[in-house]
């Protein structure tokens, strides 16, 4: 997270452009598209577009991100009462101002992800969805999150959470969505404990809560 920061904030275009190293572009006209609606809405912190779901071997899973994920319906405009506290994008399809890091909120500096982008975005402007297969995700073993442990998922959300919570703003704002889902990821905890993870691990990972920030 540390150094995902650290690259963003040497970023010196107006738009930024998300890629990870295991994701792709499908569309040759993707950048386009999207900086020329950005340059036409002033008031758009950025976008993102649909992407197709793709195993390691570049085979297709599914044709559409978010139906893969059970989310059939994505408003052409989200705002942040839509997505908190866990994003909603395919990574490699944003693009956003750069503005969007002046000031960045504590909560994003700690854990910088980008579910936590999506959020930034929501609350520096209007986040547009593209309705345009646009990227390709790629779900592998050697992902980061999905070859991660669920304890370790787990963990990594709460670690997310858990400052957001402590900013007055944003628990102003959605403090009952982002309580809800402090609990849910406490009690998936406790039912890793049942599935295999070893209970020292999991109470290490809820003395790691109780004394982060």
């Amino acid at each position: 997270g540390g150094n995902f920061f650290a690259c963003l904030k040497q970023c010196r275009g107006e738009y930024v452009a998300f890629l990870e190293g295991d994701d792709y572009w499908c569309s040759p006209r993707k950048l386009k598209l999207q900086v020329d609606l950005l340059d036409g809405d002033p008031g758009a912190a950025g976008c993102f577009a649909d992407a197709q779901v793709v195993d390691a071997d570049g085979r297709l899973i599914h044709d559409d991100y978010f139906a893969y994920h059970g989310r059939h319906e994505v408003k052409d405009v989200v705002h942040t009462e839509d997505i908190v506290p866990f994003g909603i994008s395919p990574a490699c399809t944003i693009v956003f101002r750069r503005s969007v890091l002046d000031d960045p909120p504590d909560w994003f500096v700690r854990n910088t992800w980008h579910s936590g982008l999506d959020l930034l975005i929501t609350l520096r402007g209007s986040y547009r969805y593209v309705r345009e297969t646009l990227g390709a995700y790629r779900i592998h073993p050697g992902g980061i999150w999905s070859g991660a442990a669920p304890a370790d998922r787990l963990m990594s959300d709460l670690l997310f959470l858990k400052p957001m919570y402590h900013d007055a703003a944003m628990r102003a704002g959605w403090g009952r969505a982002i309580r809800e889902s402090i609990r849910a990821g406490l009690r998936g905890l406790l039912e890793c404990s049942h599935e295999g993870e070893r209970t020292v691990k999991i109470l290490r990972c809820y003395r790691q809560f109780l004394s982060a920030y």
